[in-house]
């Protein structure tokens, strides 16, 4: 930028009337001044000739590649970048503000801005126009006029000139200072000016607030006094900026004791000030409180981290808890507790969801009060929950479990009038830091759970390392995904047991009930003992019911034989296995006469109203129904008589010894007259040998099956072995 005296500024720099764009850059281009434009991502569009004089930069070097404040000094660049320094330019409450600028070969030029903004119909940036007036007349006044004092030949007329352009730039640094004042004392952000020993020379009124120091009152003092982050904090900061050393201008966390007491959250960065000649003249120190932020941080995490409904640890962040220390090296003992609610399902079956969550929270709460300090409380999910013991043997372990189940067990939750007892079936087993994953660790106590719960619920089970219960348990579990893969890839076959008739009337029938089978990858044959007792325990046999359904069904509707179907505890309450029966008959067109499905005593018993809707459904359609494994139960005979069935299959526990044992003879010979009484027929199992056949003939049974009768063969034109 040329020097100019003010009024040469004032003569090109004034707005006038309104001309086209093109005069008007032409206009701008020609000034005195410093003239730029900047495009809506801030980078500088035009500039005139006189601003790239001043900074010794060429039009090419500037045009698209640099931003207005990429000229100036680090301090002013902060001030230029705050929220509140542009927003008063455009609100017309500033026309001009000091800054440094800094010319190519690195000198500083003391200058005045002025900042004009087009806005788009949303109010967004599109040019900003910036005009650069010179201010370094001061100095020049200066030296002048003590070149006029001195000089004899000086006139009075050119002294009192000079002295008024001095009192004039002196104004204007005033009214420049004054701007400054008012910046400093808008924006958000708390401001302190120190001098180079770090003293307070400057607070604006967000920094009072937070200090809880008056601008006289701390002006003087040392930083460490006015701002109450502590000596040894205060004197990094300042040294940052203002030491021998000073680092890279960045953000500092503190915490803040507030004047009112508590404590307050803020960042901190300091930066250097230096004059027109480079030199360190002291530090501004900006303030911004983060408290807010801080606790919404702090509650974000909590949410993360903690069950929504009892505010206990959830799942995610007590499994990274127990990796953490199952990742440990080996030490003193932990111990795993697998927490269950006994009877939490009636509740929530009889008063709703509402009742089951504030059972939930009530129970939490309680029992953290059985807890140590150190000891992790989560829940993991419905009414389960986890418990990690830190540092606690083996005996320790079990007795804090122990006072877990009886404050659950003692425990009497109330809703509506109403009094539910509770009970706790708890799975323990000690931690192996190194030497067990998590996935290890929650399985075990998880078994360990379920098998307190199998043996009367209210009760613990711990783990040991020869734990046969638990690798019966596993041994299942690992039948799950072998069921899986057998039923994707279609590894089941069917075989059938003929049923023998033992009268004139039924000799000639060809019944026969179906086995189901499994093949394993190598082409063997897997007995249902293997595989059944981990199906019904793990809800798959309505999958392995559909597909036996479906596939006899496709088989019966060629032939003339009569299928016996067995059905599971599970298949009898599954509410959509009526209509896929019914389907599966319209499919494929097999005469629901030829069809016998059975269920067993204890199946039908502890399924009593499901059992029967569907035995009078199918029934309905045509289908026969029997009654596997009567007599094992305790009420068979009660129970009897609500059940629509045909067949009354006697337990062949009974039949097998009846020769041997006359209470076993007198049990199916009463079965027998029961059932005939009932109009029912029976059919005696595991026969395996004349000898009990003419037994049954001579007690009147209608029909025999067993190894004495006939072995399982394949049905179809299936040729593999039979299998018992």
């Amino acid at each position: 930028m040329k020097a100019a005296d003010a009024s040469a500024q004032a003569g090109n720099c004034q707005p006038g009337p309104v001309l086209p764009e093109d005069s008007v850059e032409e206009i701008y281009e020609q000034a005195s001044c410093g003239y730029l434009s900047t495009g809506p991502d801030g980078r500088i569009i035009k500039v005139n000739q006189t601003f790239l004089d001043s900074t010794g930069y060429a039009r090419d070097e500037v045009l698209g590649r640099k931003r207005f404040e990429d000229f100036l000094t680090p301090a002013a660049r902060i001030f230029f970048q705050s929220q509140s320094w542009p927003l008063l330019h455009l609100q017309g409450r500033i026309d001009e503000v000091a800054y440094q600028i800094v010319t190519r070969n690195g000198e500083r030029l003391p200058a005045l801005v002025n900042i004009r903004q087009k806005n788009d119909g949303q109010g967004r940036a599109l040019v900003r126009r910036i005009t650069v007036f010179n201010a370094t007349d001061r100095w020049r006044y200066e030296q002048e006029l003590l070149k006029a004092r001195q000089s004899s030949e000086q006139s009075s007329q050119q002294f009192e000139a000079l002295n008024q352009q001095l009192m004039d730039t002196n104004a204007a640094l005033h009214a420049q200072g004054e701007r400054l004042r008012v910046i400093l004392n808008s924006i958000a952000d708390g401001v302190i000016a120190t001098d180079v020993a770090g003293q307070v020379t400057y607070l604006n009124p967000v920094a009072e607030a937070i200090t809880g120091r008056s601008r006289s009152e701390a002006r003087g003092k040392l930083l460490a006094d006015v701002l109450p982050i502590g000596e040894a904090q205060a004197a990094a900061l300042l040294a940052s900026a203002t030491g021998p050393a000073p680092g890279q201008p960045g953000h500092r966390v503190a915490r803040l004791h507030r004047p009112a007491g508590g404590i307050a959250h803020v960042t901190l960065s300091a930066q250097s000030m230096r004059d027109a000649a480079g030199e360190l003249v002291g530090a501004v120190i900006a303030i911004r409180d983060v408290t807010e932020a801080q606790e919404m941080q702090a509650r974000l995490h909590f949410q993360a981290t903690h069950d929504a409904l009892t505010g206990l640890t959830n799942r995610s962040e007590f499994e990274r808890r127990l990796t953490t220390l199952l990742a440990a090296p080996a030490r003193s003992c932990d111990m795993l507790l697998y927490l269950d609610l006994d009877q939490f399902k009636i509740v929530n079956d009889t008063c709703g969801h509402a009742a089951g969550d504030e059972l939930l929270r009530q129970v939490a709460t309680i029992m953290q009060g059985d807890l140590r300090d150190n000891d992790t409380l989560a829940r993991l999910g419905g009414d389960e929950f986890g418990v990690i013991l830190r540092r606690a043997t083996p005996e320790q372990g079990m007795a804090v479990a122990q006072r877990l189940r009886e404050t659950v067990s003692d425990f009497h939750f109330v809703w509506c009038d109403k009094l539910f007892p509770i009970g706790a079936s708890i799975g323990a087993v000690l931690l192996a830091p190194g030497r067990m994953s998590i996935t290890d660790a929650l399985r075990v106590a998880d078994a360990a759970c379920y098998i307190a719960k199998e043996r009367g619920r209210n009760r613990i089970h711990l783990s040991t390392a020869d734990d046969q219960a638990i690798r019966q348990r596993e041994g299942e579990m690992n039948w799950v995904g072998h069921i899986h893969e057998a039923l994707r890839e279609q590894r089941f076959v069917l075989y059938t047991q003929r049923l023998q008739g033992l009268g004139p009337d039924n000799a000639a029938e060809d019944h026969r009930e179906v086995l189901v089978r499994m093949v394993d990858r190598d082409g063997a044959l897997i007995a249902p003992a293997a595989f059944i007792p981990a199906a019904e325990r793990y809800g798959l046999m309505p999958q392995i019911d559909r597909w036996i359904v479906g596939t006899v069904l496709a088989h019966a509707a060629a032939n003339a034989t009569t299928y016996a179907i067995n059905l599971s505890g599970a298949t009898v309450c599954d509410e959509t296995f009526l209509a896929f029966v019914q389907q599966s008959f319209r499919d494929h067109g097999t005469d629901p006469r030829r069809i016998c499905f059975e269920i067993t005593e204890t199946a039908a018993i502890a399924n009593l109203r499901q059992a029967t809707a569907l035995i009078r459904e199918l029934k309905v359609m045509g289908c026969r129904f029997s009654l596997d494994d009567f007599g094992s139960g305790m009420s068979s005979f009660a129970y009897l008589k609500h059940l629509p069935v045909d067949y009354l299959k006697i337990d062949g526990s009974f039949v097998k010894d009846m020769l041997d044992d006359p209470v076993d003879r007198a049990m199916v010979e009463s079965i027998n007259h029961i059932g005939h009484v009932m109009k029912l027929r029976t059919v005696a199992e595991f026969v395996e040998n004349d000898a009990v056949l003419d037994a049954l003939r001579e007690i009147g049974v209608d029909y025999a099956q067993g190894y004495g009768v006939q072995k399982p063969v394949p049905m179809g034109t299936r040729s593999r072995q039979a299998v018992a």
